[in-house]
């Protein structure tokens, strides 16, 4: 975690032209994700500095941690009650201000809803669908062009959910 830390504030004070630093805070949040893979618990420093990401100005840096939130709350899906602060910041950078840390959210919301039709985890389904089909209405033509373009690469597998789950939104 203190790695992870001191990798985080070199990165933060950086421009984000810097290759190297992009590099470096690759390579942490690949340790992060490993670490939490591995244990939720002993990932709880790292966790905490995954959602402090998710405010930080650089675009960078949240693309990042928007990308290995969603592999770990995709790999630790019954585990969202106890990350709902976390879950819920995660959530929130649907509306980023910048579009790619939109069609990145998007993606990995997918694989998250993916994962759980999979896991038949409905809660998670109902959370997210709801999500992903607003970006439809999103205000830039790239990020309505990736959601469906998203959904439909991903259609055929999960469209039995989808319908049950829209389904039971309606209802």
């Amino acid at each position: 975690a203190i790695h992870f830390s001191d990798q985080l504030s070199r990165i933060a004070r950086a421009q984000e032209s810097d290759a190297v630093l992009v590099r470096l805070g690759r390579e942490a949040h690949e340790y992060a994700l490993v670490v939490a893979k591995l244990s939720l618990h002993a990932a709880t420093c790292i966790l905490s500095l995954l959602e402090e990401e998710l405010k930080v100005e650089s675009q960078e840096i949240r693309l990042q941690s928007i990308q290995t939130l969603a592999q770990i709350f995709n790999h630790h899906q019954n585990k969202l009650s106890s990350l709902q602060s976390l879950w819920s910041g995660w959530l929130g950078r649907r509306n980023d201000k910048v579009a790619r840390c939109r069609i990145a959210w998007i993606r990995g919301a997918l694989e998250i809803f993916n994962s759980a039709t999979r896991g038949n985890n409905q809660t998670v389904c109902e959370q997210i669908l709801p999500l992903v089909l607003e970006r439809l209405q999103d205000p830039d033509e790239k990020v309505r062009l990736a959601t469906l373009h998203s959904i439909s690469s991903e259609l055929l597998p999960i469209s039995r959910s989808i319908k049950c789950t829209l389904e039971n939104l309606i209802e």
